[in-house]
């Protein structure tokens, strides 16, 4: 009985003491990126095996051609600026607002940029009709180009909750975001709402939300009330 005791003791201590430890900011974020990190990439594992199934090789090749191309462009686009803002954003004070807004307008700018660069030389760098046929109508070539100021300010997300220090929130947005698309490869392979090409669409879709309900939340919600000023 009494080792009994003494082991309830030991244990309500060890966890008194994880809690602790998980409510200091510095190891709860760490946690949530390392989380946010395992989840993101087996939800993507989910997603791709999902897609391999229920869609054509052809409809695979063709709209994961051109998810890597909006990806790697926006890269390029995002001019290193996600850990600039969490590593600024903390020391930015009362002109974190405009410092954010400035970063996604000067992102957002170089990618309108390099998308078009992309687009109007498909020619000369790619000859395959999935990129023929971005460049054939005016609607599909911007649809291109927004896709890639879409994802670009997607990513440049995490950096601004990062240095707000709400990684958690990376965490549940990007297991969100991973979720939505898996539901929407299925819904639009089964063809319930429309013959779209469904693969595309389940990542814009829940990117274009993820876009407004972390805009929203970031401007609106997650700034301190008293912003100290910048250093």
């Amino acid at each position: 009985m009494r080792r009994t005791r003494v082991d309830r003791g030991v244990l309500r201590a060890r966890s008194t003491n994880l809690i602790q430890h998980l409510r200091t900011p510095l190891y709860r974020n760490a946690y949530a990126l390392v989380a946010n990190s395992a989840v993101s990439a087996a939800l993507g594992l989910v997603y791709w095996v999902l897609v391999a199934r229920l869609y054509g090789a052809e409809d695979v090749g063709r709209n994961s051609a051109v998810i890597a191309s909006v990806i790697f462009l926006s890269g390029i686009a995002q001019l290193n600026l996600r850990p600039v803002l969490s590593r600024f954003i903390p020391v930015a004070g009362t002109s974190s607002r405009r410092f954010i807004t400035l970063a996604y307008l000067v992102s957002a700018a170089a990618a309108v940029v390099v998308g078009a660069v992309f687009v109007l030389g498909i020619q000369l760098w790619a000859h395959d009709s999935v990129y023929a046929t971005i460049r054939s109508t005016p609607l599909l070539a911007l649809s291109f180009i927004g896709m890639n100021v879409l994802w670009c300010i997607f990513g440049l997300q995490d950096g601004v909750l990062i240095g707000l220090r709400r990684s958690v929130a990376v965490f549940v947005e990007n297991s969100l975001f991973g979720i939505a698309k898996i539901m929407l490869a299925v819904v639009l392979a089964l063809q319930v709402v429309t013959p779209c090409p469904g693969i595309v669409v389940s990542w814009v879709i829940p990117m274009g939300v993820a876009f407004v309900v972390v805009k929203c939340a970031v401007f609106l919600r997650l700034f301190p009330a008293d912003l100290p000023a910048p250093s």
